[in-house]
């Protein structure tokens, strides 16, 4: 599923939210974690897939009740999962390595993290073609 949307444009979309929805969505675009993860936090740690342990870089402060964050984020446009995407999108953008990202996120395939780095180039490649374009 491509990413129809901007990192910024979400962050703002994110705003509107009332606490501890806005807060815990703003949590999960930065530090890429899962929704189920946000809930298994202990000591900046998480249990992600397979019951796999890694670090969390960023914080949770507040977690919104399961039942209803999904909701409130399609109310604004948004998945849970989506957020999780754009930070990984954002981390490429900003020069992670394959290796950064799979810690990060806990892929055990550094394909998944190919992935990012491919948009990544993707976008870089389409601003220098645009360039092109104008010079012409």
């Amino acid at each position: 599923e491509e990413i129809e949307i901007t990192y910024d444009e979400a962050r703002k979309r994110l705003e509107t939210l009332s606490d501890p929805f806005r807060g815990m969505a703003l949590a999960l675009l930065a530090t890429g974690c899962r929704i189920s993860e946000a809930y298994t936090i202990r000591d900046g740690r998480v249990t992600g897939k397979g019951g796999k342990v890694r670090k969390v870089y960023g914080t949770i402060k507040e977690t919104a009740p399961k039942s209803t964050f999904a909701r409130k984020l399609k109310e604004v446009g948004l998945k849970p999962h989506t957020l999780r995407k754009l930070c990984a999108t954002r981390l490429a953008e900003k020069g992670a390595t394959p290796a950064d990202l799979c810690k990060v996120f806990g892929w055990s395939s550094i394909a998944t993290a190919y992935q990012y780095l491919q948009a990544r180039e993707d976008s870089k490649l389409e601003a220098l073609m645009e360039s092109c374009k104008e010079g012409t």
